[in-house]
């Protein structure tokens, strides 16, 4: 079992002839991808990993992925965490056509037998998590712009109020 600060390729065949369990974290800084998307790239994805071998001869890996994202929020561009948790059960293939003849409900992922790597294997699935338009769970204007002792909401400037009235006195 290996454990700690995983290494980005590990070799998949000893884990299916040892029935060992994969469990540590890779840093959030190794899924190049996921960063462009994402506010902060500091922490790591917590991984439970194992790898076994099915009927049909294909190595698939199955396990979780945890982490907590930063994002933006849409509404007020403030930096908002996001906990997400992953399942992962994807089939191993050699090449493109074995990746094509997988069922459709199936994922999988060409590699280079014996080493994969696990940033390929988690981040298209935590890409998919990621909502496509993150907002906190509060409206915003609870979360930054009340005041929690007085219960009072910051003023808006509105900058054209006194047009309405300019329009309204030549209007008459």
């Amino acid at each position: 079992m290996l454990t700690g600060l995983l290494p980005d390729t590990v070799n998949f065949i000893e884990y299916v002839e040892n029935g060992s369990l994969l469990h540590g974290n890779v840093p959030l800084a190794q899924f190049s991808r996921l960063c462009e998307l994402i506010e902060d790239d500091e922490g790591s994805v917590e991984v439970s990993l194992t790898f076994r071998q099915e009927e049909s001869q294909r190595v698939t890996a199955v396990g979780t992925a945890m982490t907590e994202l930063k994002l933006a929020c849409q509404s007020c561009l403030e930096v908002m965490s996001l906990p997400v948790a992953i399942q992962i059960d994807v089939t191993l293939v050699n090449d493109e056509n074995e990746l094509a003849a997988l069922p459709s409900d199936s994922d999988g992922i060409v590699v280079e037998a014996p080493m994969v790597s696990l940033t390929d294997i988690i981040e298209d699935d935590l890409i998919l998590v990621l909502p496509m338009v993150p907002r906190h769970e509060e409206p915003c204007w609870e979360v930054q712009g009340s005041d929690v002792e007085t219960g009072s909401v910051q003023e808006t400037h509105r900058p054209f109020a006194k047009l309405s009235e300019l329009i309204e006195k030549e209007a008459e």
